[in-house]
């Protein structure tokens, strides 16, 4: 018996990785924005934004930036409120005001296996952050865009 990936079924071998890489999964995502006021997201190839991400159709969240330019998860606050954004789903982003600190706006999206890019990824900044610090910085911000 030989390898049962040689030979015709390395085809099938080949076929369940194309099937593999091309699977969509659930993706959180940042884009650091520097003293500005908008711009425009562009998400991993083959990606799509998912709006109303969070509760209350919050579609992305706007936390300032570790030193490294990571997400911190803290508020930042602007000479009004705390800064908030709107985002569409071709990616435009505008926050509530313009900020003189480094921001990064965190998004969702639906991304191809293959696409998935791992150093923007939320997920992967576990040493950056805990479940309990993304849930506490969702909470606040949607009871800030409530008000």
């Amino acid at each position: 018996m030989g390898d049962r990936y040689s030979g015709g079924n390395s085809r099938k071998l080949v076929d369940r990785l194309n099937v593999l890489e091309n699977r969509h999964v659930k993706a959180t995502y940042f884009e650091r924005s520097r003293y500005r006021s908008g711009g425009r997201i562009t998400p991993p190839e083959g990606a799509t934004i998912i709006l109303d991400s969070w509760d209350e159709g919050v579609d992305c969240l706007v936390t300032g930036v570790d030193k490294k330019g990571f997400p911190n998860y803290k508020e930042v606050k602007g000479n009004r409120d705390i800064i908030t954004s709107t985002l569409t789903e071709n990616g435009y982003w505008q926050l509530s005001e313009a900020s003189v600190e480094d921001l990064a706006i965190i998004y969702v999206c639906s991304t191809p296996l293959r696409a998935k890019n791992e150093a923007l990824d939320v997920a992967e900044l576990g040493r950056y952050m805990t479940q309990e610090d993304l849930d506490k910085l969702k909470k606040e911000l949607i009871e800030e865009i409530k008000k």
